[in-house]
């Protein structure tokens, strides 16, 4: 499963609210908490791995940094809530040390979460005050509701956000997880272990993305060769390459781009084949 880190989401400082028609999206993550509440059909929402299928009056809620996505079988219909953590600095405070116990719940058709929800829908964008203050009656409900608990060892909302912007920078440069844990003053282990627990998978595993994920796209967008693409991308050799892409992809390169461009099979003609596994 391929996760992106959506600069683009927590570049916004606005509370969002929106009407959604059979939802569908790539797994992502954001700082941002994210709620789904379903109107009506079903929806499937994965986070962090985890499958809810979800009904008409039932939520999802997508913590921060919490790699998540949705999918529409048949049809459905939602509203998307993203709340970015800044505009409510008290929940901000609050759940650097807690945490919700549940991130799923069924209401009543007619409920007081609804009824603000669709009032941010009609709120003017230019309103902050307004859309702020329904941002915050929305989160004292999800406490009330999913309840809260402390959290021991967690790592906090920036940590999640400095490593991923530093990597977004730097993930074709060198690295490994000790000079990354030593650039940002952890050891080895505590990094590690708290990467794995913000982030749902390890420092290894998501630098292996972000690699594949640009080697993906030279190998639709360049004439470059599967071994200047593989040194290019920070992989010490065209085997780590192979194995990698396709765990990321499912698929090995040559493949990918027999897929994905109209001359790919006559592209693929002089590339070397692929390594034996």
């Amino acid at each position: 499963m391929i996760g992106s880190y959506e600069t683009v989401r927590d570049n916004m400082t606005h509370v969002d609210c929106w009407y959604s028609q059979n939802d569908i999206c790539a797994p992502h993550f954001h700082s941002s908490i994210e709620l789904t509440y379903v109107l009506s059909g079903q929806l499937m929402g994965w986070v962090n791995g985890e499958e809810h299928a979800l009904n008409a009056h039932e939520l999802l809620l997508c913590p921060c940094y919490s790699l998540h996505y949705y999918e529409t079988k048949d049809a459905s219909r939602s509203i998307v809530l993203t709340v970015p953590m800044e505009t409510i600095p008290f929940f901000q405070k609050l759940l650097r040390t807690n945490s919700f116990q549940s991130i799923t719940a069924k209401l009543p058709a007619q409920n007081e979460l609804l009824h603000c929800l669709k009032q941010l829908i009609a709120a003017p964008k230019e309103n902050a005050v307004l859309r702020k203050g329904y941002a915050y009656a929305v989160m004292g409900i999800l406490s009330d509701l999913l309840k809260l608990q402390p959290v021991k060892g967690s790592a906090a909302p920036n940590f999640a956000r400095d490593i991923l912007l530093y990597l977004e920078d730097s993930f074709l440069l060198p690295l490994d997880v000790r000079s990354v844990a030593e650039h940002f003053g952890y050891s080895r282990g505590h990094f590690s272990y708290i990467f794995s627990q913000t982030f749902g998978f390890t420092f290894g595993e998501y630098l292996s993305i972000l690699r594949c994920r640009h080697a993906a796209m030279l190998l639709t967008n360049s004439s470059a060769s599967l071994i200047e693409i593989s040194m290019n991308c920070g992989f010490g050799s065209i085997r780590t390459f192979y194995r990698s892409f396709k765990h990321v992809y499912g698929m090995t390169p040559t493949q990918y781009l027999s897929a994905h461009t109209a001359d790919g099979p006559d592209r693929i003609r002089g590339l070397p084949a692929a390594p034996a596994p």
